[in-house]
């Protein structure tokens, strides 16, 4: 079944691709174009943080790639980057949890096949995977703080590198963090706050090595996210959104994660579990090095209770941070870290039942694994066709903007086609004017 596995995941890195490489600028990224062209990456990183978005680390690393955009191939680069960077981090965390909580020393290629799959499932988990992964301005801020979360979680673990490079690498991810994303950053900020207590309170092995790396991430990241906080970008951003007390938020967000649950759940919550079943062989194989004797289906279920109840908890807690800066249920993208948390429920609640259940269960739960290389290969071929033509029609689209550049009055332009995993550059087709600096308006036609 490794064949199926890797043959799965390749099917799914070629999906990636496929995407990628029809991926396009759209909407606000236009506008980051725009600052790159009149103030440069750094003064426009300070610029963007002064009159509107304080999220300087993302708006750093987004004003970066733009900066290479007149180079064709730019955003397909970037985006081969982004998930063999992704892979790879969360491949460090791990082997890092395997070896330190399981004392299991998994292979380089297993756990490489491993991080593939789950990278597969929350690709899929994500509400909005449009302007979650394919969205440049959205992945700069999301993706990469995930990214980087995993990084910074492997260098905590990992006391064999240079403990200069380790620190190092401790203090870029977790001021990336800060830096990024205000929900994302409370979010790994507080649950870095209860690994320092457990830790404190723990064993003695190692422990003041770990106080060190969990007090670095939590200064750099606290910091990062004071200065994101405090940006005169947000008093201008506040007149624009419907801004909440925290008492307020607080009663209203049982409604905001209700909705999420009854409305947006169910859309992603097949995907995830697709993916999480063949995880009942990584189980399957702590178990056989651990030892672990089966147990009965009524313990496993109460266990897997207790994590869905600590799951419905943590999206209560992740909403939160939206529901007190918006009032209201945030868009897909602000929901990324919920989708994380979500497929992460399940890939532990099946790697339980593969760690607790017998040899002959695990192997059938393993046989779903066609249904996910169907499932990659049947999205690849689709997502091929609609985004070579979304792709084709975008590029025209912006050869003719082009010979508009001195046209006054308005200008029309035709609906491009469904633009399927790559976000539409028909959102705010606005930044796109001020980007050409066309002395028209743009307008789609109805």
């Amino acid at each position: 079944m490794k064949k199926v596995l890797f043959i799965s995941n390749l099917s799914f890195l070629a999906l990636f691709v496929i995407v990628a490489w029809n991926n396009r600028l759209a909407a606000d990224d236009y506008h980051f174009l725009w600052n790159v062209h009149t103030y440069g990456v750094l003064k426009g990183t300070v610029q963007e943080y002064n009159y509107w978005s304080t999220r300087y680390a993302s708006v750093f690393l987004n004003h970066f790639v733009l900066s290479f955009i007149e180079y064709k191939y730019t955003l397909f680069i970037f985006g081969l980057i982004e998930i063999i960077a992704f892979v790879l981090s969360l491949s460090m965390l791990l082997k890092a949890i395997f070896s330190h909580f399981f004392h299991y020393p998994v292979s380089t290629p297993d756990v490489l096949n491993i991080s593939i799959l789950f990278t597969n499932g929350f690709f899929f988990s994500c509400m909005g995977i449009n302007e979650t992964w394919f969205w440049l301005c959205s992945a700069c801020t999301y993706i990469w703080s995930i990214t980087f979360f995993f990084l910074g979680g492997a260098m905590l673990f990992n006391k064999n590198i240079n403990r200069l490079l380790r620190y190092a690498l401790i203090l870029i991810s977790f001021t990336y963090i800060g830096g990024s994303s205000e929900t994302s950053a409370l979010i790994i900020l507080s649950f870095m706050v209860l690994t320092f207590v457990l830790v404190f309170i723990g064993p003695t092995l190692n422990r003041a090595e770990n106080i060190r790396g969990l007090s670095l991430a939590l200064l750099a990241g606290s910091i990062a996210l004071l200065v994101l906080y405090f940006g005169h970008g947000n008093d201008v951003r506040e007149q624009y959104t419907n801004h909440v007390g925290i008492g307020r938020s607080f009663l209203l967000n049982f409604k905001l994660t209700a909705i999420v649950l009854i409305k947006k759940m169910p859309f992603v919550l097949p995907f995830a579990l697709l993916f999480a079943i063949p995880f009942t062989y990584v189980g399957r194989l702590i178990s056989l090095h651990n030892n672990y004797m089966p147990k009965g289906s009524k313990i496993i279920m109460l266990r897997i209770t207790g994590l869905a109840a600590a799951w419905v908890l943590l999206l209560f807690i992740q909403n939160w941070p939206i529901a007190y800066l918006l009032g209201d249920i945030g868009p897909a993208r602000a929901m990324t870290f919920m989708s994380l948390t979500t497929f992460l429920f399940f890939v532990t609640s099946f790697v339980l039942i593969g760690m607790y259940s017998s040899s002959s269960f695990v192997k059938y739960s393993w046989t779903i694994l066609f249904l996910c290389l169907g499932f990659n290969i049947y999205n690849a071929v689709t997502q091929f066709n609609v985004t070579s033509d979304y792709a084709k029609k975008y590029d025209e689209r912006m050869n003719l903007v082009d010979t508009m550049k001195e046209q006054t009055g308005t200008i029309e332009l035709e609906p491009l086609p469904p633009s399927g995993m790559v976000y539409s550059a028909d959102h705010e087709i606005q930044f796109i004017q001020q980007e050409k600096g066309l002395k028209a308006t743009l307008k789609l036609k109805n």
